[in-house]
């Protein structure tokens, strides 16, 4: 039996040090043929089809939904179907325990290898030499610690976490969808909280040129006559069922989307600021949306408002 392909996880961007598998294409043993996408990665920014650069049988060495870091192989493909071991597969971290001794040897990198910040830090704080990994297009600090035999004392610290309470979103069950973060998006998250929580924060601006715009409007209008607010709310409402990820919130490891959209628009009538909600946005015409905000608006100058229309 003759290994005629070794898949190993890719490095496609210099922040993405492992990669998750989304999808198999296959069963163990299948047969496959040149062109084949066997599998699927997800990456912090987008998903990466692997075809099978050979036509074989494919050994899969990997599970859909965990993570590998990169050069770890996750697959191979044979010429036959006959030997192939069904291995228990790592469920994270490297395979590189798991490998099977072939004669086959995978050709060595050309270029300067790029090590990540782990494994830079562990070279310098014990001194290594970097040329031993000169074949090597991606050095982790797996690699590091396999090539000198080190396991870092500090991996055996206990260290005390400060535990902080987070703040919990109140939510009424059964009105928000649920879905699991990868590793990697939250990796990308955690990145963006350090960004954020240096001070550093990002504006978008635009213009709105209304020349023209309340000639139309204000035949649909009964009240808010030349104002923008009815129209803001029709086409936002829209917005947020087209794009749920805008109305959501994160939940530890998950990502909760509401599935209602709910709107809100600030009034001060002298009783200091108030936000005021108007259920269902998005399914309303910019008349219902009108009359929504005058019933509101009335409600909370008289001191009748719910504590559900403020919510």
């Amino acid at each position: 039996m003759a290994l005629l392909h070794q898949i190993k996880v890719p490095l496609l961007s210099v922040n993405d040090t492992t990669l998750t598998v989304v999808e198999i294409s296959f069963d163990n043993g299948s047969k496959v043929v040149q062109g084949d996408i066997i599998m699927v990665f997800e990456t912090s920014k987008t998903t990466y089809d692997v075809a099978a650069e050979s036509g074989g049988y494919i050994e899969y060495r990997c599970v859909a939904g965990n993570d590998y870091e990169v050069n770890d192989v996750v697959a191979n493909i044979y010429s036959e179907a006959i030997d192939i071991v069904i291995h228990k597969p790592v469920l994270n971290g490297s395979t590189q325990n798991n490998l099977i001794t072939t004669s086959v040897k995978p050709s060595l990198w050309q270029g300067e290898p790029l090590f990540s910040n782990e494994a830079n830090i562990l070279i310098g704080k014990n001194g290594f030499d970097r040329s031993v990994f000169s074949n090597r297009d991606f050095v982790s600090r797996h690699d590091v610690e396999e090539q000198f035999k080190l396991r870092p004392k500090e991996e055996h610290v206990v260290k005390q976490k400060t535990v902080v309470p987070k703040a919990k979103v109140p939510v009424v069950a059964g009105n928000v969808t649920i879905q699991k973060l990868s590793s990697n998006k939250k990796r990308e998250i955690q990145f963006l909280s350090a960004v954020q929580s240096a001070g550093l924060t990002s504006t978008l601006n635009t213009t709105i040129d209304t020349f023209g715009i309340f000639a139309q409007l204000n035949k649909t209008q009964k009240y808010l006559k030349n104002s923008l607010l009815p129209i803001i709310l029709y086409e936002g409402g829209r917005l947020l069922k087209k794009y749920p990820l805008l109305n959501a919130f994160f939940d530890d490891d998950n990502i909760a989307l509401y599935d209602n959209v709910n709107m809100g628009f600030a009034i001060d009538a002298g009783k200091g600021l108030k936000v005021l909600k108007i259920e269902n946005t998005n399914t309303k015409s910019i008349g219902e949306i009108e009359e929504a905000i005058m019933n509101l608006s009335g409600l909370y100058l008289d001191d009748k408002l719910s504590i559900e229309s403020l919510s």
